[in-house]
């Protein structure tokens, strides 16, 4: 009867261990969601500071205007010069962009791997604690013996006498 009991117990302390760890996994579902949110929300910010840093920038810096005459590949040379900067800041913006999203997926990652390696250690030491190890020297249980199949001349009804007359 006591081994009853404490079956019946640790079955239930092993529930109460998954309802827990099902409770902590959720948490962390939580967390890596808001990870997620405030790394959104700073590319976000990010990205309108670049587009007003660079409407700022393409207000504020007339180029000179074409005119014909011997100063047209000069100022050819110049629109093409402020081209080339605008290209090379664009990406260096661009560059700083991929790397707060890199940070933010790193940051979920991380939440989330941490929280799922705890979460298989916990199960680990529940199960334990629900199915402990038999003691060195104690006789194994028994194995389970499986039924014989039944022959298939059971499963067939006897003849009764009216077929038995009738053959």
């Amino acid at each position: 009867m006591s081994d009853m009991v404490r079956t019946s117990r640790g079955g239930f302390d092993y529930l109460t261990a998954v309802i827990g760890i099902q409770a902590r996994n959720m948490d962390a579902l939580h967390q890596a969601g808001q990870a997620m949110l405030d790394g959104v929300s700073a590319l976000a910010r990010h990205q309108a500071d670049t587009i007003e840093a660079v409407l700022a920038s393409s207000a504020s810096a007339p180029l000179p205007p074409l005119i014909a005459g011997p100063g047209i590949a000069a100022a050819i040379g110049d629109r093409i010069d402020a081209l080339k900067t605008g290209i090379t800041e664009t990406q260096a913006r661009s560059n700083i962009l991929t790397e707060l999203a890199a940070r933010s997926a790193g940051e979920v990652s991380t939440i989330l791997q941490t929280r799922f390696m705890a979460a298989l250690d916990e199960l680990k030491a529940a199960l334990q604690q629900a199915v402990p190890e038999q003691p060195t020297g104690a006789p194994a249980p028994a194995p389970v013996k499986a039924k014989a199949p039944m022959p298939v001349a059971a499963l067939t009804p006897a003849p009764t006498p009216a077929r038995a007359s009738a053959a």
